[in-house]
């Protein structure tokens, strides 16, 4: 077979653009691969530094339900008269207050254990308002209500600490 000069340059021209193309492709996919990397260590890092942030915010959110059983919450507010409703609005308020406090850590939990710290604290003051309305007169006969057992008052504080165990483990 006979080729000219001009054939010859074309091969050689080919050859060498796709020797050119074939390592354009291979550098560009190492830029990505290393892009990739850069990104992935970076996530890395702020994962690492985020870490003792979550944790502290579900450890305040789990005090906060601690605090929010009402057995420890009847002993550590004491009523500052003999009217049911004013200690009714006392412990209302230092709920609202403690979990105003706490608020700012929601961003650190999952959506879900969130809520479920949210469902604790409005089933508590449910019960709280019901006790109220069930003994309007009698601040005695008030607290002792209050302590007696409600059927959802453990069980959501009970299911939001699990939530919040559940996050912590997943950490």
């Amino acid at each position: 077979m006979y080729f000219d000069f001009f054939d010859i340059i074309l091969f050689i021209l080919l050859f060498f653009s796709c020797l050119f193309l074939t390592g354009f492709i291979i550098a560009k996919q190492k830029e990505r691969n290393s892009l990739k990397n850069i990104v992935l260590k970076a996530n890395l890092e702020q994962q690492k530094l985020l870490f003792p942030t979550k944790v502290k915010a579900i450890e305040r959110f789990a005090l906060f339900i601690e605090r929010l059983k009402i057995e420890n919450l009847s002993q550590r507010i004491k009523p500052i008269s003999e009217v049911t409703e004013l200690y009714k609005l006392l412990l209302i308020a230092t709920i609202e207050q403690e979990f105003n406090h706490n608020a700012v850590q929601h961003i650190y939990i999952s959506e879900a254990s969130y809520q479920s710290v949210v469902n604790a604290k409005n089933v508590t003051i449910s019960h709280i308002e019901l006790s109220a309305k069930e003994n309007p007169n009698s601040l005695t006969d008030f607290r002792e209500a209050l302590i007696k057992p409600s059927s959802d008052l453990p069980l959501s504080i009970s299911s939001s600490l699990l939530s919040l165990k559940r996050e912590l483990s997943s950490l």
